[in-house]
């Protein structure tokens, strides 16, 4: 069976909101490191930690706070371009599963912000594997296995104070994994189309 290019969107996007669905989820319950409340930071943390890091350099487990603005602006940017995905209609082949839901004017917007949006994220993909290559050559620092696994190399549980890793159990994430496989799925099965 050959996919269109099309329906291969559509499955793209499908496994992304099922991806989406699951960041959120476990950024409220998941383990510490990926909690919203523990790594999105203040403004006055986020000025203390490019002051402390100037100067001095400080070991920390998760994201540091430019980090985590740049996971936030990620996240916004990929929910943004789900959610108007789910009530496009591009006029010649494919309308999002949710379409009918909403009014035709509010369709048209979605879909040109889908369009307009996507140059946004290519944008952020580019500062993003920027940063994990900068990381890499100039800090020699891998950043690939930890943002997959959640484990780093660079963690000593005796040196590092803040922010303390605290694991959740494998029952909770594939409980996350399977609630965020089947939003997605009863959207584009059940509700849309």
């Amino acid at each position: 069976m050959k996919l269109e290019n099309m329906e291969i969107h559509v499955i793209s996007g499908a496994c992304i909101l099922g991806l989406l669905i699951f960041r959120v989820l476990w950024g409220i319950w998941g383990a510490s490191t990926a909690q919203f409340h523990r790594f999105i930071p203040l403004p006055l943390t986020l000025f203390a930690y490019l002051r402390a890091a100037a100067s001095e350099g400080m070991q920390r487990i998760g994201h540091s706070p430019i980090a985590a603005l740049s996971v936030v602006a990620m996240l916004l940017a990929l929910t943004f371009q789900a959610l108007t995905g789910l009530v496009a209609d591009d006029d010649v082949y494919t309308t999002g599963p949710l379409i009918e839901y909403v009014e035709s004017e509010f369709s048209e917007w979605a879909t040109a912000m889908h369009s307009t949006n996507s140059d946004v994220l290519l944008g952020l993909m580019a500062l993003h594997i920027a940063a994990i290559l900068f990381y890499k050559f100039v800090k020699k620092r891998r950043l690939v296995k930890p943002m997959i696994s959640g484990y780093s190399d660079d963690y000593d549980p005796k040196t590092t104070i803040e922010n303390p890793l605290v694991e959740r159990p494998i029952a909770l994430f594939l409980l996350t994994a399977a609630v965020s496989a089947a939003i997605p799925y009863a959207i584009f099965n059940w509700v849309g189309y």
